[in-house]
C-alpha cells in the first residue's frame, strides 16, 4: 500500500523540494535569511501554496536591503 501511494501525487507531498532556504552572506557569516515552505495541497492534485516565513536580518546588518535580497531570490526560484 505504501509503495502505491508514494508512486502517485503523494509522491510530491514527500519530496525534499518543500523547503527552500535563500540567505545573504558577508565575509562568509549568514547576515539574512527566508524560509519558504510548500504546503502540499491534496484536493488539488497536490498543487501546493508556498507560505515564506522567517525572514530575519542580523541587527548590525539592517537597512541595507538584505530581507528584500533574499525575497527576491526567493521568488526567482519559482514553484517547486
Amino acid at each position: 500500500m505504501a509503495e502505491a501511494v508514494a508512486a502517485g501525487p503523494c509522491a510530491t507531498m514527500l519530496g525534499p523540494d518543500l523547503i527552500r532556504l535563500s540567505v545573504a552572506n558577508s565575509a562568509r557569516r549568514l547576515v539574512s535569511r527566508r524560509r519558504r515552505v510548500i504546503v502540499p495541497n491534496i484536493k488539488r492534485c497536490a498543487r501546493g501554496f508556498g507560505v515564506i516565513e522567517g525572514v530575519v536580518t542580523h541587527l548590525a546588518h539592517r537597512r541595507r536591503g538584505l530581507g528584500g535580497a533574499v525575497l527576491e531570490t526567493g521568488s526567482r526560484q519559482g514553484p517547486t
